[in-house]
């Protein structure tokens, strides 16, 4: 199984050139989610030690194309120490270097799920009003919470969902209520350039 994991972080930076070769400014990929802490210690340990080495490639990819590397999570606590310095270095490094100039803006959702983004920006917008901060009731707004969510206030274009399953798992529920959803019957690490293609074509049409 942990082979399938590494196959698909191959296939995450042959998608981040096709993004390049494509013009898409931003992309978002769901890594890990909190429900896959439920998986057996091996698995997630093998989980987190290919993390830690993709961090690397990335981090190369990302000096050579010109990437800004965000990490988006809802729960990095539960994160190995390790593993969370390495994707926060890994995002203050290509957001030092490239920043506002970067060719394509990278999110790592990892640790992330879209019920527990809502729920910790809505007891962020509670813990304002009772310091005084907000006003609990006027200035408690769609727009407020937007502001307090993991991936802020930039709602994705496209959905991409590969296995052939036909839901959301639990990813950016706040954010997509106005994507376009697509579900493709392919795995992850077999998504072809062709079928990436073909999405955006039908995308743009």
């Amino acid at each position: 199984r942990l082979r399938g994991h590494e196959a698909g972080g191959k296939k995450l930076r042959e998608v981040v050139e096709w993004c390049l070769e494509f013009g898409v400014a931003e992309m978002t990929c769901f890594a890990f989610s909190t429900e896959n802490w439920n998986r057996s210690p091996e698995e997630i340990e093998g989980l987190m030690t290919t993390f830690v080495e993709h961090c690397d490639e990335i981090l190369r990819t990302a000096k050579t194309k010109k990437l800004r590397v965000r990490l988006i999570s809802s729960d990095p606590d539960r994160l190995p120490e390790h593993v969370l310095a390495k994707l926060q270095a890994l995002e203050r490094e290509t957001t030092e270097e490239n920043g506002a100039s970067a060719r394509l803006a990278l999110n790592l959702a990892v640790s992330y799920g879209a019920r527990s983004e809502i729920a910790n920006a809505a007891r962020d917008l509670a813990e304002s009003a009772q310091r005084g901060e907000i006003d609990a009731t006027a200035d408690v707004t769609e727009a407020a919470l937007a502001a307090r969510l993991a991936l802020g206030t930039s709602p994705p274009d496209l959905l991409v969902r590969t296995s052939g399953e036909a839901r959301l798992s639990n990813f950016l529920l706040w954010q997509l209520a106005y994507t376009e959803l697509v579900f493709l019957d392919v795995y992850w690490p077999d998504l072809s350039r062709s079928d990436f293609l073909a999405v955006l074509e039908d995308y743009a049409t």
